[in-house]
């Protein structure tokens, strides 16, 4: 319930303001602003986002996989309660350098409501016997929840566009251009598909970050 409720009001925020964005300037909504950038290595790719209208946004770390023999029948896999991210996060944290903690906002693909709860979990924001306590509209809702959650409203109540519209959130969070903004929210993550292996996550950082 905390989940709908949060993503509902904070979808109601992200149409309402391409709307009138869209009414101020005379022009049709527009959900996608590419600026992207060709480069052999990483440093030449940051050395030329500086140069660019927007505040760059770094990725972190990706990682995509599944649990042993997660593709069992279902009643013989060896976790049977899971999102199939207890392998992929921990690769996720390393590889980006950071830790749950440091995560200040997450957007987290819905097929299920349980999927979402197991991806917190498993992603290491709380422990399963915490979630009842932890999944209400006040920790989840931007700016001032603990771990704001799906804060353009998510596949719920902004679009189902199978979960693209997740990564854009993403993206804007760490540029300062959500209209659920987050304050300081250097780093975001996206946890794609839970249950429906193989799973995925990203996670993005500001150039603070780098």
């Amino acid at each position: 319930m905390g989940e709908r409720v949060t993503q509902s009001r904070q979808g109601d925020i992200s149409r309402a303001s391409r709307l009138k964005k869209a009414l101020d300037s005379g022009a049709p909504p527009s959900f996608v602003q590419p600026e992207t950038v060709a480069s052999p290595t990483n440093s030449a790719c940051s050395e030329r986002a500086r140069d660019l209208r927007r505040p760059p946004v770094h990725l972190l770390g990706a990682a995509q996989g599944s649990e042993h023999r997660n593709a069992a029948p279902v009643h013989n896999a060896p976790l049977y309660g899971t999102s199939s991210f207890t392998t992929v996060a921990p690769n996720l944290y390393a590889m980006a350098g950071v830790e749950p903690k440091d995560v200040r906002v997450v957007q987290s693909y819905e097929n299920f409501t349980g999927g979402v709860l197991m991806s917190l979990v498993e992603h290491g924001f709380f422990k399963a016997e915490e979630a009842n306590d932890f999944l209400v509209p006040e920790n989840l809702m931007a700016p001032t929840g603990p771990l704001p959650l799906n804060t353009s409203g998510g596949n719920l109540a902004e679009c189902y566009m199978h979960g693209l519209e997740l990564q854009l959130e993403a993206v804007r969070q760490v540029r300062g251009e959500s209209s659920s903004q987050v304050p300081g929210a250097d780093v975001s993550m996206v946890c794609s598909g839970p249950m429906v292996t193989p799973v995925s996550s990203l996670i993005f950082g500001s150039a603070a970050t780098i």
